[in-house]
């Protein structure tokens, strides 16, 4: 099981997760939160469900561990435009 010990390879670290509203990109999120990431960006299409991902990890982990952000990945400039927001 996961821990947020030191050893984990994203604790403190800032993780940038696309896909993150439901499936394998929303596992992952929730995993880097609970692995002790510093901060975790959740990118996705689907706005209303990417929030309640975004919930989950600010009720488990803390307020400020997630921000969710609507992008879509084939748009280089809201790609360019989230990064430099992180």
């Amino acid at each position: 099981m996961a821990s947020s010990s030191p050893s984990s390879r994203v604790a403190n670290k800032v993780c940038i997760v696309t896909g993150a509203s439901s499936g394998i990109g929303r596992a992952i999120a929730l995993r880097f939160a609970r692995e002790g990431a510093a901060y975790v960006l959740c990118a996705d299409l689907q706005g209303k469900i990417l929030a309640a991902t975004h919930e989950l990890i600010a009720q488990q982990h803390g307020a400020g561990k997630a921000k969710f952000s609507k992008v879509d990945v084939t748009v280089e400039q809201e790609v360019k435009n989230m990064v430099q927001g992180v």
